[in-house]
């Protein structure tokens, strides 16, 4: 039952934090700008 109870605050961490990865990841690293850079970069 212990298990269990640390099994399911876990996920319901990992969740949490899963969820808002995709966008601060995205917004953080600028992996968007990242290559639309290197794009205009090359086209130069």
């Amino acid at each position: 039952m212990k298990s269990f109870g640390s099994k399911k605050s876990t996920s319901r961490r990992v969740t949490k934090p899963t969820k808002r990865l995709p966008i601060l990841p995205s917004s953080v690293t600028g992996i968007p700008p990242n290559p639309y850079f290197l794009f205009i970069s090359m086209i130069s």
